[in-house]
């Protein structure tokens, strides 16, 4: 018996759904049941798609592929060809109705359930639907009598002018279904195949082993058959045992760095796409269940997949700061390292975006809260953007580098640490200031580290009881030995009488010494100070020190009215 002819036999009774599926075109057929709609037959060319030009032959052609689906289903013909009835079946839905993840599948289901609902609905004579009797004065929506299922013209689209049934979520056929499938079906017709649906395998796996299986095994649990959370947990544990050993694996002949957390992270994202494709794909587990342990499995990989991106972008950083060119350029590792986590955290951020919108989360209410909530975070959190911009300006301007020598603002230390928002410095005290990157950025820094040589400049105050033979004298003597000192550059080196000071003969010394650190700098300073010091004591001269001459005189005083002064004596006396 072929499986159009058992898909006829479906609606051969009262309140059934005649359906005529030929190998052939023919006519219409018509019944005088005014309960029985007629099924008209539709081109048998694969390809052609069905027709929808009115409610009437948008049901006729849902009910002749569901049938012919069911039927296919139950009698266990190749998943091929339930498939493609069902996906007949399915062009007469409209697809917001079935909105999923996983839309081939749930449209199957969609068309499985609503087949299940119409043939306990029961429906009115096919000249009673529109579009039924011929007329061409059609309704935008027509809704089928005692279901909330409508049947509704398509006012724009690649199918505009169309009929579709819908839109219903899946989850409201859900329960639609679970709300009349008490009810018996009408005697002589066949029951859809829902509940096979319900407890064998995926259509697409090609696995077929109810037959096999313990009564037991095929009781619900949940809405789905025991055997099918029993491998899943089994799936499950397989995939612990093998990231456990993955990870023993890594951290035995790898460590624990960057590289062991980057392939990790991509063994859990693969595993964890592997168990929603092995319940969706393989034991077709259904409804609510598998909509709750899919939104897991792919949320798992999505973070897994934010962790592959974290350890390649750190790794890549280390890659690039150990990388002799990128070295010889004077680039930064911390300034890679700051740039590689801001690029995670956005690339972290575009991520969870992307995937609240995969799995059919609603954010906008987040998003709409953080536009509102976004001025005042951005008040608030200004001292900390500032020192974030002024990090990345020490960055980009590199005036010091961590181990770096420095002057700044009166103190003086070495950079031990340039973070996101503050610049520590150990200070020759040994102790440790935290600067915000604001400030630190915007005062004058004085770079000691980078210096090629260091400046003595020095300038000698005599006395001026100095001669001009002994300044000759003491300036020759200092050029010498200044030339002969070996920590001296003779590069721009030159010992002269610079002016006459206030209070006294300056003598300028100028010169360079092949010093960098600090430390070895004053050594040397400390020395030439000294040699200076004996050079002009052998010159005969001495330094000056401020002096004041006062000279004292004796005032006569104001004069008196007779022309005497006030203290003054008399002729006479």
């Amino acid at each position: 018996m072929s499986a159009a002819w058992r898909a006829a036999r479906l609606f051969s009774a009262r309140f059934a759904l005649l359906l005529c599926i030929g190998a052939g075109a023919g006519d219409a057929q018509v019944t005088d049941d005014p309960l029985e709609p007629t099924i008209t037959h539709e081109n048998s060319f694969p390809l052609a798609p069905p027709d929808r030009s009115s409610p009437a032959a948008t049901l006729d052609a849902f009910l002749s592929h569901s049938a012919a689906g069911n039927a296919a289903l139950r009698n266990g013909d190749p998943p091929d060809t339930v498939i493609g009835h069902f996906s007949r079946a399915d062009a007469t839905i409209d697809p917001g109705a079935v909105a999923a993840s996983d839309a081939r599948i749930a449209r199957t289901e969609a068309a499985l359930l609503l087949y299940e609902i119409l043939v306990r609905a029961g429906l009115p004579p096919r000249d009673r639907i529109p579009g039924g009797d011929g007329t061409e004065d059609l309704p935008e929506s027509w809704r089928i009598p005692q279901t909330e299922f409508a049947i509704q013209r398509q006012p724009e689209g690649p199918l505009t002018g169309e009929y579709l049934i819908g839109p219903l979520p899946l989850a409201e056929m859900r329960r639609a279904y679970e709300r009349v499938a008490h009810l018996p079906v009408p005697a002589g017709v066949e029951p859809g195949s829902y509940r096979i649906y319900q407890t064998r395998p995926n259509l697409t796996s090609g696995l077929d082993w109810m037959p096999v299986l313990p009564e037991g095994l095929t009781r619900p649990v949940a809405q789905n058959a025991l055997w099918k959370w029993l491998a899943l947990g089994a799936a499950l544990l397989a995939v612990a045992a093998g990231l456990w050993l993955v990870w023993r694996i890594l951290a035995r002949f790898a460590g624990r760095g960057v590289v062991v957390g980057l392939l990790l992270s991509l063994a859990v994202a693969l595993a964890a796409l592997w168990l929603d494709r092995f319940m969706t794909d393989v034991i077709g587990l259904r409804f609510t269940a598998r909509s709750l342990l899919s939104h897991l499995f792919l949320g798992v990989a999505f973070l897994a997949l934010v962790g592959i991106a974290v350890f390649a972008l750190e790794w890549l950083a280390i890659a690039l700061a150990a990388n002799p060119l990128v070295r010889r350029r004077g680039v930064s590792p911390h300034l890679l390292r700051l740039v590689m986590r801001v690029l995670s955290l956005t690339v972290a951020i575009f991520i969870i975006v992307e995937a609240t919108d995969y799995l059919g989360l609603n954010i906008a209410p987040v998003i709409a809260g953080l536009g509102v909530g976004g001025l005042a975070m951005a008040l608030a959190a200004r001292p900390t953007l500032e020192n974030m911009i002024g990090g990345f300006i020490l960055f980009a301007d590199r005036p010091v580098a961590i181990g770096e020598f420095c002057r700044f603002g009166g103190e003086t230390g070495t950079v031990e640490d340039i973070g996101l928002r503050s610049t520590r410095v150990r200070r020759l005290d040994d102790r440790v200031v935290t600067i915000p990157n604001a400030n630190f950025s915007q005062m004058e820094i004085m770079n000691d580290t980078r210096i090629h040589r260091r400046l003595y400049n020095a300038r000698l105050g005599l006395r001026f009881e100095t001669t001009s033979a002994q300044i000759e004298s003491l300036t020759a003597a200092l050029d010498a030995m200044l030339r002969g000192h070996e920590r001296v550059l003779e590069d721009r080196l030159h010992t002269a009488f610079e002016t006459f000071g206030d209070h006294a003969l300056v003598v300028e010394i100028f010169a360079y010494i092949d010093a960098i650190d600090w430390l070895d700098f004053k050594a040397v300073r400390a020395d030439l100070n000294l040699r200076v010091l004996a050079g002009v004591g052998r010159a005969g001269s001495a330094f000056a020190f401020p002096t004041r001459t006062v000279h004292l005189g004796r005032d006569s005083g104001m004069p008196e009215p007779d022309g005497t002064g006030s203290g003054g004596r008399s002729a006479e006396a």
